[in-house]
């Protein structure tokens, strides 16, 4: 049997124009980085905490918003 992949991008979103701002499941405990949009390399910067921007469960619904 196959094993499911245990990091899903639930988030993915533009910061500004350099930057996106990803989240994703990260085994269950959310992640957020920012993503270089020129090259589309990760950060790095220590990885955010994701809980409350991301979900938990790749199969529940999402939406978000940068304000």
């Amino acid at each position: 049997s196959q094993t499911e992949c245990f990091n899903y991008i639930r988030f993915l979103q533009t910061y500004n124009h350099t930057h996106l701002y990803t989240c994703g499941t990260y085994a269950f405990q959310p992640k957020c980085t920012f993503v270089n949009a020129d090259y589309f390399t990760l950060s790095t910067a220590p990885l955010d905490d994701g809980k409350g921007k991301c979900p938990y469960d790749p199969a529940k619904g999402h939406t978000g918003l940068i304000v």
